[in-house]
């Protein structure tokens, strides 16, 4: 199975979704990366974040029946442990302990130098006391599907959700 996965900036592969690609690797997925920009846009928020999941989307249903599979990271879900960063607009389906990668994740982390003290500043104060660089790594990742479109409480069965469900 290939994976291809688009991220606007470097290290939000990693932060946001690097757990499901490491066991989707684990599993002999071919995953593949895109990045869109080399980070020239600063931090999380700017205004044109908004307008990108929509057109996203909506190229997914121009293209059909063929078209791939489409999902957000980071979905929304109760006690999400990092709720700044949750996509509040996307209910989680699927709730992933990625803590077996733990190890992998935390030195992919280590690759992105530039965005440390951006990670650290950012969840020093998020829980008001300091934080090392392994304490700002995510153990529970979610995903939501966006196209094709399912229900809240509908059952996914694609190929990406039995590989990170066993």
């Amino acid at each position: 199975m290939n994976a291809l996965v688009i991220f606007a900036r470097p290290d939000d592969e990693t932060m946001m979704c690097g757990g499901p690609l490491a066991l989707l690797a684990i599993e002999g997925w071919n995953v593949h990366y895109i990045c869109a920009t080399r980070d020239q846009g600063g931090e999380y928020g700017h205004p044109a974040h908004p307008l990108t999941h929509p057109g996203a989307a909506s190229a997914m249903a121009a293209l059909g029946e063929r078209a791939p599979l489409f999902y957000t990271v980071q979905a929304a879900y109760p006690g999400h442990s990092r709720p700044r960063v949750a996509n509040k607009d996307d209910q989680a389906h699927l709730l992933l302990d990625v803590s077996p990668v733990k190890v992998r994740k935390t030195n992919a982390a280590r690759r992105h130098r530039t965005q440390h003290a951006m990670f650290i500043r950012n969840l020093s104060k998020d829980l008001g006391c300091p934080v090392s660089l392994e304490e700002v790594v995510i153990l529970e990742e979610s995903l939501h599907p966006v196209y094709p479109p399912v229900l809240v409480d509908e059952i996914i069965t694609d190929e990406l959700m039995q590989s990170l469900e066993k």
